[in-house]
């Protein structure tokens, strides 16, 4: 494995992708990391509409909204390239990994 895999730590930024007939993103952040398990809480996201296309933007988190005081304890799965991420996030499939920094595709409708 690559050092410069980036493994999840207390503090960084994570982000779940979820949904059929939308693109959903929560972003969260890490409050505790054991061998096995991540603790998170969300925190807010930012959407930005598209300027052209209808029901579509961009999702950035908030990094100055106060996390949930709810947290979620998931197992951390790794993948093939040797990243880690927590699979079965929803009830309805998705999953969520480290945020790259970037910019994270949404869409709605109605």
């Amino acid at each position: 494995m690559s050092d410069q895999i980036k493994k999840i730590q207390v503090g960084d930024i994570m982000v779940g992708t979820w949904g059929h007939e939308q693109v959903n993103v929560d972003f969260y952040k890490v409050v505790k990391r054991t061998a096995k398990f991540v603790t998170m809480a969300k925190i807010e996201s930012v959407i930005t509409p598209h300027e052209r296309l209808s029901m579509q933007g961009s999702a950035m988190p908030d990094l100055e909204s106060q996390p949930s005081k709810e947290t979620l304890r998931r197992k951390v799965d790794r993948n093939m390239d040797g990243t880690q991420e927590m699979t079965g996030m929803f009830k309805w499939g998705g999953f969520i990994r480290i945020w790259d920094g970037k910019p994270q595709r949404v869409s709605w409708y109605a």
